[in-house]
């Protein structure tokens, strides 16, 4: 890992930290003044657009880091297929809810059709938002995504506490919810201008390059988040929704440890992009290694802390989270060692299928587990299910990388005398920043 990458780690876990502490003290808030009914549309308004907009993707946001990092396409050609492409799927999805509406009614009965057309149209900044983001990491600018994550999260919380001061009205917080994506947006946008010209001309050539490249991680993406998320359904289909509840909490805590190695990840990306092969892999070791380190030092501090840290903010109903958790733990500690090395077969060599092949691999050994281990076990079987098929994906993924980089499987993981190194200056620049020394 370069050193610019080690003296930008702490910025990015700040800004990191900021958007987390924030959007969780807003949904607390959000849960005492709203009160579940209200609370609950206002969480059906965010989420329409955010699906909308990761399923209309077609995986652009990674093709917009690859060819941004390997510098094949100009930067104002990607950006500007990024803005047609959010305008057309906006004017796509209000021409089919229209249309819709005439021969059937709309679903969400509980929002209103005005509050529907609005989440859909906040779909388009959000859409810009994500693939805006994908070029900042293919041009070495990561740190703005996380900046406008975290401000965002600040004057979301700002917001809602005017909008219970003046009104307490869920429309108003509806409003005020649009406005504050819009303004991601533009800030996004302001950032992208003012290093570059104030120009739109999309390129048709590139946009079939762009979607031929990144549909294979769209893809795989998809498939990586029914893994995540489809053992929920099988909780919830064989035990009811009261182990959903109790699961939902284990998968909740112990998933906040990826939060960790997103941030090494995405501060590496331009430089595993923009690199040769051999920089790129000895990149991607060192990479992994860090995260290997950070990984489990996190998880280590969670299996002291969940048997008493659960019962005590949670109460004792749910205690039976604590031990899904505790088997969770060593399954989210390797899909972060796996997610580490697949960016060197995505963003690197260019082979995003060979991820999709292993995520549809692993996915399918969930789902044979889950239908085994949750009618014998309930959430306990669920939480195994789970880390055996996230360890196959680490497993494969190794086996994968090291076919592909020519190396040994025990040298990915081996610590060296450098990554201590490494780790000692990322915790010296993490504490000179926090002291805000040079």
């Amino acid at each position: 890992m370069t050193p610019s990458i080690t003296k930008s780690l702490p910025r990015l876990y700040f800004w990191q930290s900021i958007a987390v502490v924030f959007g969780l003290i807003t949904q607390v808030y959000l849960a005492r003044t709203l009160g579940p009914h209200d609370k609950g549309i206002l969480d059906l308004f965010l989420l329409i657009p955010t699906v909308l907009s990761s399923t209309t993707d077609l995986g652009l946001l990674s093709a917009n880091t690859f060819f941004a990092g390997k510098r094949k396409y100009a930067i104002h050609t990607l950006h500007s297929n990024t803005i047609v492409w959010a305008l057309l799927v906006v004017l796509f999805l209000i021409v089919g809810s229209i249309i819709w509406q005439h021969l059937s009614s709309l679903p969400f009965p509980s929002l209103d059709n005005k509050f529907l057309i609005l989440s859909i149209l906040a779909t388009g900044p959000m859409l810009y938002l994500a693939l805006w983001g994908g070029l900042m990491y293919g041009t070495d600018k990561t740190e703005a995504v996380y900046i406008i994550q975290g401000i965002g999260a600040v004057v979301l919380l700002i917001a809602y506490i005017g909008v219970v001061f003046f009104s307490a009205s869920l429309a108003f917080a509806i409003y005020v919810t649009a406005a504050v994506i819009v303004l991601k947006a533009i800030m996004a946008a302001i950032i992208y201008f003012r290093d570059h010209s104030f120009s739109i001309a999309p390129d048709q050539v590139v946009f079939t390059a762009s979607v031929k490249y990144g549909i294979a991680l769209f893809v795989g993406i998809v498939i990586n988040i029914l893994h995540n998320r489809l053992v929920l359904f099988f909780v919830e289909g064989y035990l009811g929704p009261s182990a959903l509840g109790l699961y939902t909490i284990s998968v909740r805590i112990v998933e906040m440890i990826w939060l960790l190695d997103y941030v090494v990840i995405n501060a590496s990306l331009f430089k595993l992009t923009a690199s040769s092969l051999d920089e790129a892999i000895v990149l991607t070791t060192r990479m992994t290694r860090l995260i290997c380190c950070i990984v489990i030092i996190a998880g280590l501090i969670m299996a002291v802390t969940i048997p008493w840290l659960i019962p005590l903010l949670l109460k004792k109903e749910f205690t039976p989270s604590v031990l899904p958790a505790l088997l969770l733990l060593p399954g989210i500690i390797a899909w972060s060692l796996g997610r580490s090395l697949a960016q060197f077969i995505a963003y690197q060599i260019g082979k995003p299928w060979y991820n999709t092949r292993v995520a549809a691999v692993a996915f399918t050994i969930n789902i044979v587990l889950c239908a085994l281990f949750i009618p014998r076990w309930g959430i306990n079987g669920a939480a195994l299910a789970s880390t055996l098929s996230y360890m196959s994906m680490a497993v494969l993924m190794t086996l994968l990388f090291a076919r592909t980089a020519h190396i040994s499987v025990p040298a990915i993981y081996r610590i060296q005398k450098d990554d201590v190194v490494l780790l000692k200056k990322s915790l010296d620049h993490l504490w000179r920043s926090l002291r805000r020394e040079p």
